[in-house]
């Protein structure tokens, strides 16, 4: 006996990669406007499931951690036979992996929705094709290819989140002991980028980046970053005399979201921060090189894009493949920097 819609269990499997997380909000929201009485859970990768508390389509978030080898076939066992328990009736699997797929398919969720990819068509019970028109436009209509066969959902065209007051008030009181009270700006730099160097603007260009907008333009300085990300963002903060706030590897993911609101710009990689912060809707430039822009550009009306136009990109590569990272190399610091100060609305000196 089919279960009324109105009452079903639906788990959402997140993608891995926060960006990649904040990207999939409107398919997640149009979900709720195909099943408004649904229970929907999230299982997202423990890393990035407290970003689910910033939005309230989701009635449960079911963390998780990865594994490699013998830990991944454990994790997989384990993670499956706990959603199991929760007798899921539909499941909308984001990640296009083998074992997204197929944990769905252990736990016995009766339908399972997610993309054809990876061999894994048979462990689907609607396994969604990705055609070149679907793939040549941004993810955020990438994902929401996977609602089509339930009905026509309603989506917001951008993502966008809310940060708890909690959190809030924890980077107020944070800003508050460690910012300049005369300084009227609050840049953030997030020189890093998680999936290789070629997505990374040179670092040295960062920091004479922070240095003129610290000396120049009335800017503070906060610089963002996991734990590996610490060693460049010391070397940024040297040549501003360590009077930079450098909370590199030291914010969970809501206080990482707390600090990118109080911002009044993020300079960035194409990273998983820039999401955040657009969807926080604080002004961005971001700097791209070796990605694709149409399908993973910054969204929303203060977000701008420095790049350049050469044959190789984007080669979509985590290493230059042609050892020159002229598509990085090609972008100056006066171009970054008038970009920043056009978006703060001052004159550079």
């Amino acid at each position: 006996m089919t279960k009324n819609r109105k009452t079903e269990k639906i788990l959402v499997v997140s993608t891995s990669w926060l960006g990649d997380a904040i990207i999939t909000l409107p398919t997640l929201q149009g979900l709720r406007t195909l099943f408004p009485e649904a229970h929907i859970a999230i299982l997202a990768k423990d890393t990035i499931a407290d970003i689910f508390k910033t939005v309230d389509t989701v009635d449960e978030i079911i963390p998780f951690q990865k594994g490699k080898g013998l830990r991944k076939v454990r994790r997989i066992l384990k993670t499956a036979a706990l959603l199991g328990k929760k007798k899921f009736d539909r499941a909308i699997i984001f990640p296009r992996s083998l074992g997204s797929a197929l944990t769905c398919f252990l736990a016995r969720i009766p339908k399972r929705i997610g993309f054809a990819a990876n061999g894994r068509s048979l462990l689907l019970t609607e396994a969604i094709e990705r055609d070149s028109e679907i793939l040549s436009k941004h993810q955020v209509h990438y994902y929401k290819k996977l609602l089509k066969t339930m009905g026509t959902p309603v989506c917001p065209e951008l993502p966008s989140i809310q940060v708890p007051e909690k959190n809030r008030s924890w980077a107020r009181d944070f800003l508050g002991g460690n910012r300049d009270a005369s300084r009227p700006f609050l840049v953030g730099i997030n020189p890093g980028a998680t999936y290789g160097e070629a997505k990374q603007w040179l670092p040295e260009r960062y920091g004479a980046l922070a240095k003129r907008l610290f000396q120049n333009s009335g800017c503070d300085i906060i610089i963002f970053g996991d734990q590996q990300s610490g060693p460049l963002a010391e070397k940024i903060n040297r040549g501003l005399e360590n009077r930079g706030i450098d909370v590199t590897g030291k914010t969970d993911i809501l206080q990482l979201a707390a600090l990118l609101r109080a911002c009044d710009l993020l300079v960035t990689n194409d990273t998983g921060p820039m999401h955040v912060a657009c969807a926080l809707e604080t002004p961005v430039v971001a700097i791209y090189g070796s990605t694709n822009p149409k399908t993973t550009s910054p969204l929303g009306p203060d977000a701008v894009m420095v790049k350049k136009d050469l044959p190789c990109s984007p080669c979509m590569q985590r290493i230059c493949p042609e050892g020159h990272h002229l598509c990085m190399k090609n972008v100056s610091v006066d171009e970054v920097e008038q970009a920043v100060l056009k978006k703060l609305g001052c004159k550079g000196q």
